[in-house]
């Protein structure tokens, strides 16, 4: 999480980036750090995107109140998971979205892929990119 952290330092710094509208996007373990890196820049980062997120990676994820606990972010939520996935279960980001949400209703925006696996695969890349983008265009204005 320092990288990403020094990453997002450093690009607030830089004179073409718009500082007010900072997203984040990690899939996997990076999905997990991208929640984590997300609590101690909440003034900065404005939303996050989280494809099939390893969150168990971060066990005070969601643990409320705790120091990094996911809901430190304020900012909109994207979470995108395949059915079949056999290194992070639905259930898992499931549970997250619901942790989210508790939150505020509309904190987190889950989608699923049904029979898709840990990377998404064919056409599902392609819908998971519309996602993101529909997700950033309807969230950074």
């Amino acid at each position: 999480m320092e990288d990403l952290n020094a990453a997002i330092e450093a690009a607030k710094g830089w004179d073409f980036v718009d500082t007010s509208r900072l997203y984040l996007v990690g899939s996997s373990m990076g999905g997990a750090t991208v929640a984590t890196a997300a609590v101690t820049h909440s003034d900065d980062i404005r939303g996050i995107v989280l494809e099939y997120p390893a969150i168990n990676l971060n066990p005070d994820a969601m643990v409320s109140g705790a120091p990094l606990d996911v809901n430190g972010h304020t900012g909109p939520v994207l979470i995108l998971q395949g059915t079949k996935d056999v290194i992070v279960p639905m259930e898992m980001s499931q549970n997250l979205t619901a942790h989210y949400n508790t939150l505020r209703d509309d904190h987190a925006e889950l989608i699923i892929y049904e029979g898709q696996p840990h990377v998404f695969t064919g056409k599902y890349k392609v819908l998971a990119a519309k996602e993101i983008y529909r997700f950033l265009e309807e969230t950074a204005s």
